[in-house]
């Protein structure tokens, strides 16, 4: 509605309403439904009433990230992280670019940008300059994304789109690398502002809150700590696949139905 060209929006619409049809007609079909966060749950259930949706979250592997020990820099870095095929990440970069960042120039002269990820759309890397680093990564290149996460100061999240689980969100807490978002950006994790997060919700305010956590070294130290214990209990592999597992199980027990279309 907002991002297409004018003349194609109705065969868009038309592309959405098949893929809400086939969804939900799917969904109707499965012995069980899993999504990855409640809000997800909610959108299908308002979708398709009366649907059994089990939550199942993405999670992380913990052993995979290399954990900060310090939070002090010379060069604060902020870092924002994702895929650009996803129309919501290029708007959070360019805001973050625009709008957030030259506020904490301001107070912070030092500090860098980095946008680290997959796909990046023309508009973004035209806006690389000296303080602003503009990262392009290959889909399996793992090694970049821990390094990015361990390097950085403090992970930047100012997303507005929904859906899904902030796989971004959850790497920063397995590197120990503090976090300041929008309430969307990590709606369905279960986090609480304040501590495991700073959440925000305007360009001025994130960008006080980036600056809290580059200048309070003691502040970034607790939030990354307790997000780290929270996504230990919360999101670690082991306890993910577990939940997974007990779903296979209780299926395997239950009598096979035929499914018709409502």
């Amino acid at each position: 509605k907002k991002t297409a060209n004018p003349w194609l929006r109705p065969l868009l619409s038309i592309d959405v309403a098949k893929i809400k049809y086939w969804e939900t007609y799917y969904w109707r079909q499965a012995s069980q439904v899993v999504a990855v966060s409640q809000a997800d749950r909610e959108e299908m259930q308002r979708l398709a009433p009366g649907l059994d949706v089990k939550i199942v979250p993405n999670g992380v592997n913990l052993d995979l990230f290399k954990k900060k020990t310090s939070w002090r820099s010379t060069t604060p870095t902020i870092l924002f992280l994702g895929n650009f095929t996803w129309m919501q990440n290029t708007e959070a970069a360019l805001v973050l670019i625009n709008q957030i960042f030259p506020l904490v120039k301001k107070e912070v002269p030092k500090a860098r940008l980095h946008i680290v990820g997959q796909h990046q759309p023309q508009s973004l890397i035209e806006k690389q300059q000296k303080d602003i680093i503009i990262s392009k990564l290959a889909e399996d290149d793992i090694d970049s994304v821990i390094k990015a996460n361990y390097d950085a100061s403090v992970s930047a999240n100012p997303l507005w789109g929904p859906g899904g689980t902030r796989l971004k969100i959850l790497a920063a807490m397995a590197c120990k690398l503090p976090i300041v978002s929008t309430e969307v950006g990590v709606r369905g994790l279960g986090v609480v502002d304040n501590r495991h997060v700073l959440i925000r919700n305007t360009p001025e305010s994130i960008a006080e809150a980036i600056i809290k956590v580059i200048k309070g070294e003691k502040k970034a130290m607790e939030l990354a700590e307790n997000a780290y214990a929270f996504v230990k209990e919360t999101y670690d592999y082991e306890k993910i696949a577990e939940k997974l597992s007990q779903i296979y199980l209780s299926l395997s027990k239950k009598p096979v139905v035929s499914h018709v279309e409502p």
